[in-house]
């Protein structure tokens, strides 16, 4: 007879642990699976009340700006209506709170958290934006916060970018400076710079700030500014005659220099700085004419001069080595152009104690939209500076009463004094910075040489 031996014990164990591990991970699999789709619906349960939680600051906002304070809070309904309540509010198992924080002067961050209690630790869930104050405007602006530079020497001329504000001044040490104005109420210095010549003028391109000054062998200086701690002169360009520079725009590897009228050099320069280092002359032009103010639109320059009938030139600078006169503009009336800004195709000029709005969408036929005179009586009009969006126009000025004036120019025909603010001195550079909606003015307070100013509820 046959024999058939059976399973031996080590087998039959081995056989039950082999089962008893499938069996497991099958469970395993189910219960996490199960656990999976849970923790995935409380989740999006979690992310919509987080969600809600910035729509209720929304609408809070929008009842009043004033009614978002800072601090961290919980959400109230009442009769179909958000409001703040104690540091948090509960639904079911989650918890929701709201951080209101400040952005800058006009906006505030509000982040929305939302927590519930897990089998492990704690989930969490946060939503965050940002809410400008709607119902601030220029139109009731005030000063925030200012700078006293060492010594006593005016602030001169301001350019803007990011939370930085690069001064310039007519001498002194430093004459060269860079504040941070990521708070506009405490404007605070960073690096600074006694420069060899006389600053006249400046503008930031990049990583590099472009001064022009009255210096006879280096009427341009170029800075680099990558490290706002320690700026440094990279290079200098000498322009062959004796005219003071006045006026720079810079655009790509070209900057384009405006000097006083001289009978040895011409007025109009283009500089070739693609190389800051060793910046070289590309091309210039000459009309004898004081070139007072610059802005570039594509393949034209717009100039500002001293000529009573020809205030406004309109160049071709397609070949930058040999800039052309497009057009010849009088502006009517009486008086010079010694600043002038452009918002989109609408180009403003300091005429006089007048702002001309000017529409250049065609740069070769100019056309006279509006002019309105700034307060106070004969002021003369140091600087301008003009919003992208062409709604407000920003004015220094030596009006005694009004030396920061904003014009309104949302109908640049019909245009309007939208406000006026007496400062400590006369304001003689101005700029408006885009990144905190901030103007930042140069005075002649000893004081108080730079000052910002800011929308006001």
């Amino acid at each position: 007879m046959n024999k058939r031996a059976g399973f031996s014990p080590i087998e039959v164990l081995l056989a039950a642990t082999i089962f008893a591990m499938l069996v497991t991970v099958i469970v395993g699999a189910f219960i996490f699976a199960r656990e999976s789709t849970a923790n995935a619906g409380v989740r999006a349960r979690a992310v919509y009340l987080a969600e809600e939680g910035l729509e209720a600051a929304r609408n809070i906002r929008d009842s009043a700006y004033a009614n978002l304070p800072l601090g961290t809070y919980g959400l109230v309904q009442s009769g179909g209506v958000w409001t703040l309540g104690g540091s948090v509010d509960t639904t079911g198992i989650y918890t929701r709170s709201l951080t209101v924080a400040a952005a800058n002067t006009y906006r505030k961050t509000v982040t929305s958290t939302v927590t519930w209690p897990q089998a492990v630790g704690t989930g969490s869930v946060s939503g965050v934006t940002e809410f400008a104050n709607w119902t601030s405007s220029w139109l009731t602006a005030v000063m925030a916060g200012s700078y006293d530079a060492a010594g006593t020497t005016d602030g001169l001329k301001v350019a803007t970018v990011g939370n930085y504000a690069y001064v310039v001044r007519g001498g002194g040490s430093p004459n060269f400076m860079i504040l941070n104005i990521s708070n506009p109420a405490a404007p605070a210095l960073v690096g600074s710079l006694a420069l060899a010549n006389t600053p006249t003028n400046i503008t930031v391109s990049g990583n590099y700030a472009y001064v022009v000054g009255t210096s006879p062998t280096a009427e341009l200086q170029i800075i680099a500014i990558n490290n706002p701690a320690t700026p440094t002169v990279v290079g200098t360009w000498n322009s062959s005659g004796a005219g003071n520079g006045l006026t720079i725009a810079v655009s790509g590897n070209y900057a384009y220099i405006g000097q006083a009228s001289s009978q040895t050099s011409d007025e109009f320069m283009v500089v070739n700085v693609s190389n800051p280092a060793a910046p070289t002359l590309a091309g210039s032009y000459s009309n004898k004419l004081a070139m007072n103010g610059i802005v570039l639109s594509g393949n034209y320059a717009f100039v500002g001069t001293d000529k009573s009938s020809a205030e406004l030139l309109t160049l071709d600078i397609s070949n930058p080595a040999a800039p052309t006169l497009a057009n010849s503009f009088n502006i009517p009336g009486a008086g010079n152009v010694n600043a002038i800004a452009l918002a989109g195709t609408t180009l403003f000029a300091v005429h006089g104690s007048d702002v001309v709005a000017i529409n250049v969408s065609n740069p070769i036929a100019p056309v006279v939209l509006g002019t309105v005179t700034s307060s106070g009586k004969k002021t003369t009009i140091n600087d301008l500076a003009a919003k992208p969006d062409s709604s407000f126009v920003f004015l220094g000025t030596d009006d005694p009463t009004g030396e920061f004036q904003v014009v309104n120019v949302n109908d640049p025909t019909n245009m309007s004094i939208g406000r006026v603010v007496d400062t400590a001195g006369i304001v003689q550079g101005i700029a408006w910075n885009a990144a905190t909606d901030t103007v930042v003015a140069a005075t002649t307070a000893d004081t108080q040489e730079v000052i910002t100013m800011v929308r006001s509820e």
